[in-house]
């Protein structure tokens, strides 16, 4: 058994050799130079690996012999064990020199390892060990294989050559260009980011290079940017990260041509010495780009001659030599951008006016440009006549024409002055859309003599359906203060004319009932709102006088009542008469948009000269609004609030029908809350239909009422409810010759009252070291409940059988949990007050239809 030295020999510069000693321990050997157990030679910088059986060559020869090599330092901590052949000459019996260094193979498999999150493929390697600092070089295998890689902007990036990947103490080194599907990938992955705000169209250049402690990309691209045409361009990205920390930073920097102008695909505007800067913010791990675009925006000369008809004769040479300078975000298409016209213009449309627009918004929806006109102010002089107007935004579409947020609509508000104390103001608008192409407006007009007229007008064009004819439409309304006594009490205050060619004042022609009924119940129009006029072709002529009437002449003057009265008559023989009531009010506020919403009551009389038939509708809010405050109990005796009440008349052909109701009541006053509700009806037919009159009735009223209170060792407490719920139904019927009475009614009565008292009391006696207690209490309780139910259904026809009788009578009192109840049932010639309740559903029924309940 020996110990044998292990030397490595070095050779310098100059062709100097040194054996030097590395390692901390000899290598054991037997007699026939094989290594009896498994040994690591360690040094600061490697170790090395020998299996027990690995045999030393004999002394004074060499030979090959293989062990594992471990590169030691953080640099190296993930790069694993490498094979390796060492030409070992045997010395002497106890010293053997390394002569050379054989990389056999790195003993990773075919997945590599992972160094610092580059990851590295197995290939070619050349250890270096020694005095020098430990280098481990890496190369492709073949020509085509590849030695490591890395992502970076969502591609991979392959490094492959031909120069090595040099591992060292200090770090990686090594530098190659990008391979053609590395670039590919990158020119895909970039554009995904890019999104439509750039286009990369080649990537130029792509190096990567490591170096020790710092990694980098240098990527040189070429883009467009598909919004412009010419909007080519270069970029420059430089990417860097310190060795083994995964976090990249991107700089960028663009370059373009001092004489570049981009133009947008429709030839409007071009942007002057455009510059565009592109930024990369990193969030975990990812680079989402920001793009900033900016330069000078000038629109193309006889760019406008290309204008919408339409629009060409609104806006004529507005935008003839007008530029911005802007600098925005851009993610594919430009933002909003204020451009300043260069001085005041006339519509070419209406001539006669000077406008001033302080601002024009340049927007881009899509490639396409769209205008908005700000702040325009309308200005017109024609000797002592002035007008001035505001216009609100204008939108408009260079292709598709004008345009409010996307509806064909311009509006202006105008103030008029003119010699004599002339005074007025109108707010006008126009509208085209597909169906409808009109001028209306509303607005006040003042003169000495007739101070206060309000007028409203419509003048276009409309068709039922895009395809259709077109039919014109005229609406004209006006009115104005008047002091006209008609009767004690009863004073015109107010006098409104209209006129209508084919439109009609929406829901008052041509309604059944239930649809009159819901129309009150929604609320009557103001006929003075050029809306509530509907276009269409089946009314030729409507005319309409209006009467706003109240207790004095003046319509400031708070009146215990305001009524507001139309009467509206068509061609079509249609006539319509409806009214809007309010207590303690002032015409003037009545003529309010509030006011019109909530009256106190309104009502709508239907007159149809074709069916013939008159339908009338009518009911009270309970809410109507009051120009005198109206809150409290106060308001309620002196009448504000009316109960809400309903009325519903028909008369036809075939006959009449009048209702009152349903109508409900309600209030409470301590404990005591009370509800009611009513209904008649009465049907008379002249066609031998139904006739019949029925009235219907319920009354519910609950009291409930508790006290308490105590007395010393005493404690008394009592409580008392009681319920109450009554209901009425009488009819009486005639259809067919034949004759029937029919009756129900029902009561319910419930009341139940609990006492309870409570005796006791209770001592403590404090005695040297304790205490002791002595206490007592004793309870009563009393309890009272008392049921009655008592039902009767009562029928009389003429046909068969006369009399029927169905009812019921029962009590039940309970005391102190001891109950007693009593039943009586009553019934006499049943099927008549069958046949009889089956008649009053199929009334209530169609009754319910009519009214539309």
């Amino acid at each position: 058994m020996a110990e044998v030295k292990l030397l490595l020999k070095e050779t310098f510069e100059g062709g100097d050799e040194l054996r030097l000693d590395l390692f901390n321990e000899p290598l054991k050997v037997d007699d026939t130079g094989e290594i009896t157990v498994d040994v690591t030679l360690n040094t600061p910088q490697f170790k090395w690996a020998f299996e027990a059986g690995t045999v030393l060559p004999d002394l004074g020869f060499s030979r090959r012999v293989q062990a594992r090599a471990k590169l030691l330092g953080a640099a190296f901590e993930a790069i694993p064990e490498i094979d390796v052949e060492l030409g070992i000459r045997r010395d002497s019996k106890t010293v053997a020199t390394i002569t050379d260094l054989l990389v056999v193979k790195m003993n990773v498999g075919g997945e590599g390892f992972d160094w610092k999150g580059l990851q590295v493929y197995q290939c070619k390697a050349e250890l270096t060990l020694g005095a020098q600092p430990c280098q481990l070089k890496l190369t492709p295998p073949s020509e085509d294989d590849r030695v490591a890689s890395f992502t970076l902007l969502g591609a991979t990036f392959y490094f492959v050559g031909p120069e090595p990947l040099i591992f060292s103490a200090n770090g990686v080194c090594g530098s190659c260009e990008a391979s053609q599907p590395t670039c590919d990938a990158l020119t895909k992955e970039l554009n995904g980011l890019f999104g439509a705000s750039v286009r990369v169209t080649a990537i130029n250049r792509c190096h990567v290079a490591f170096s020790e402690d710092c990694w980098s990309v240098n990527l040189h691209i070429a883009f467009n940017v598909p919004f412009f045409v010419g909007g080519d361009g270069e970029l420059e990205i430089t990417a860097s990260c310190a060795a083994g920390t995964g976090a990249w930073k991107i700089e960028s920097a663009v370059k373009l041509s001092n004489v570049t102008r981009w133009t947008d695909p429709h030839g409007w505007f071009q942007i002057e010495k455009p510059s565009i800067d592109i930024r990369f913010t990193a969030s975990d791990n990812t680079f989402t780009p920001s793009t900033a675009l900016g330069g000078k925006l000038t629109f193309l000369p006889g760019s406008l001659d290309r204008l919408d008809k339409k629009v060409a004769d609104w806006f004529g040479d507005l935008f003839d030599g007008m530029g911005a300078d802007f600098d925005c975000n851009f993610d594919g298409k430009l933002p909003t951008i204020a451009l300043k016209p260069l001085s005041p213009f006339k519509l070419n449309a209406l001539d006669m006016f000077q406008l001033q627009v302080p601002r024009i918004d340049l927007s881009f929806a899509s490639t396409s440009p769209t205008f908005d006109l700000k702040g325009i102010d309308l200005r017109m002089d024609i000797g002592d006549v002035g007008l001035r107007g505001t216009l609100p935004t204008i939108t408009f579409d260079p292709f598709t024409g004008l345009g409010l947020t996307g509806r064909n609509e311009i509006s202006v508000d105008i103030a008029l002055s003119a010699p004599g104390g002339v005074k007025g103001s109108a707010k006008i608008a126009y509208q085209d859309t597909e169906v409808l192409r009109y001028l209306e407006g509303t607005g006040q007009m003042s003169t000495p003599t007739l101070p206060g007229v309000a007028v409203a007008f419509r003048v276009g064009q409309f068709r039922p359906a895009p395809n259709s004819e077109w039919f014109p439409t005229v609406l004209l309304y006006a009115d104005a203060p008047a002091k006209i006594p008609l009767f004690p009490m009863v004073i015109v205050q107010r006098i409104g004319l209209g006129m209508g060619i084919n439109c009609e004042v929406q829901g008052t022609s041509r309604l059944t009932l239930a649809e009159a009924r819901k129309r009150v119940q929604e609320g009557l129009p103001d006929v003075s709102k050029p809306e509530v006029w509907a276009p269409t072709e089946h009314t030729a002529l409507t005319l309409l006088a209006r009467l706003f009437v109240g207790p004095t002449p003046d319509e400031n003057l708070v009146g215990f009542y305001s009524a507001d009265m139309t009467l509206i008559v068509t061609s079509e023989a249609q006539a319509a008469v409806f009214g809007k009531l309010w207590l303690y009010t002032k015409t003037l506020d009545a003529r309010k948009a509030a006011f019109q919403q909530r009256p106190a009551a309104l009502a709508l009389m239907l007159l149809d000269g074709q069916e013939p038939s008159l339908r009338i509708a009518a009911q009270t809010t309970g809410n109507g609004l009051t120009s005198l405050p109206s809150d409290g109990l106060a308001g309620k005796l002196m009448g504000f609030d009316l109960p809400a009440m309903r009325l519903a008349f028909e008369a036809t052909r075939n006959g009449i029908l009048l209702v009152l109701g349903p109508n409900e009541m309600a209030g409470q006053l301590g404990p005591l809350s009370v509800r009611a509700t009513s209904l008649l009806a009465f049907r008379a037919s002249t066609d031998g239909g139904d006739s019949y009159v029925m009235s219907k009735s319920s009354l519910r009223a609950v009291f409930d009422w508790s006290a308490s209170a105590s007395i010393g060792p005493v404690s008394l407490s009592a409580s008392f409810n009681a319920g109450f719920a009554a209901d009425l139904l009488l009819l009486g019927a005639f259809s067919e010759g034949k004759l029937l009475l029919y009756g129900n009614a029902s009561l319910v009565m419930n009341a139940a009252l609990s006492l309870h008292a409570s005796v006791g009391f209770s001592i403590r006696i404090n005695c040297l070291f304790t205490s002791f207690t002595i206490s007592w209490h004793v309870d009563y309780d009393f309890r009272l409940e008392v049921h009655v139910d008592l039902g009767l259904e009562v029928a009389l026809a003429t046909q068969g059988t006369a009399l029927g009788m169905l009812g019921h009578a029962s009590a039940t009192v309970n005391v102190l949990g001891i109950s007693a109840s009593l039943s009586i049932p009553l019934s006499l010639n049943t099927e008549v007050v069958g046949r009889a309740y089956k008649e009053r559903v199929r009334i209530e029924t169609e009754l319910r239809k009519t009214l539309g309940n």
